[in-house]
C-alpha cells in the first residue's frame, strides 16, 4: 500500500521556514534553468538564474516570467524596464555549476561573466549580454507587467524577437528536445530530462 504524507494549509505555514521554502519550490517539479541577461546604461550587465519561465502564447510568441522580491531578480527587472530588451540563455548540463553561480546576489561592480566563469557572445546591434556557451539563446522585449500582490512578486509577459538554437538540440522535425539541457527542481537540485514518446494530438472520437 502506498504511504502518503499529508500537509494541510496550516501545517505548511507552520513548517520550518527553510524546509517550507525548499519543499514548495520543489513540489512543482523540474524546470529548464535559464540565465537571464540584462543591461543598464548606468549599472552595466547583469546575469541571473531563472526557472520560472512559462509558455504564454505562440502567435505572437510570448513567454512569462515570475520575478520574486530578491535583490538580483529586481536588478534584472529594473534593467528590463530601462532598456526594453533582455536575453534568455539555456546551457548544457555540464555548465550546471556556472548556472548555479548566477543565482548569487553579487555586487553590481563585479563582472558577472568573470565571476560566474562564462563567456560573452557579442552582438553589436544591441548591448544585451548573451552567453556564448548557451545551446538556446532568445532575445525578448517586455510587453506587459502584472503585479501579484499576494506575495509582492511580478509576472512579466515578453515577446520573443529572436531565437538561436544549436541544431544538436533539434529533433528530425526541427523541434527543440530537452536532452542535454540543464533543469533545476526548486533552488538547488539539478536534473536531466529524457524524452520518452511524442504523442499525437488528443481528440475525442
Amino acid at each position: 500500500m502506498t504511504e502518503l504524507k499529508s500537509f494541510s494549509s496550516e501545517e505548511i505555514k507552520s513548517l520550518d521556514r527553510a524546509y517550507r521554502r525548499d519543499f514548495i519550490n520543489r513540489i512543482t517539479g523540474a524546470k529548464l534553468a535559464w540565465i537571464l541577461g540584462s543591461f543598464h546604461p548606468e549599472f552595466g550587465e547583469n546575469l541571473a538564474l531563472f526557472s520560472s519561465i512559462v509558455h504564454v502564447g505562440a502567435n505572437p510568441p510570448l513567454v512569462g516570467i515570475v520575478f520574486r522580491p530578491s535583490m538580483g531578480k529586481l536588478h534584472s527587472l529594473r534593467n528590463i524596464n530601462e532598456t526594453k530588451l533582455f536575453s534568455l540563455n539555456s546551457l548544457p548540463l555540464k555548465f550546471r555549476k556556472e548556472i548555479h553561480s548566477s543565482s548569487a546576489n553579487g555586487s553590481e561592480e563585479l563582472d558577472d561573466f568573470d565571476s560566474i566563469g562564462l563567456q560573452r557572445e557579442i552582438d553589436t546591434s544591441h548591448p544585451i549580454p548573451l552567453v556564448k556557451e548557451a545551446s538556446i539563446r532568445m532575445l525578448l522585449e517586455p510587453v506587459e507587467l502584472a503585479p501579484i500582490r499576494t506575495n509582492s512578486t511580478h509576472f512579466l509577459v515578453s515577446e520573443i524577437k529572436k531565437v538561436e538554437i544549436n541544431v544538436a538540440f533539434l529533433d528530425s522535425n526541427e523541434l527543440p528536445i530537452p536532452e542535454g539541457l540543464t533543469y533545476v527542481s526548486g533552488l538547488d537540485l539539478y536534473c536531466k530530462v529524457e524524452s520518452i514518446q511524442s504523442m499525437p494530438y488528443a481528440r475525442i472520437e
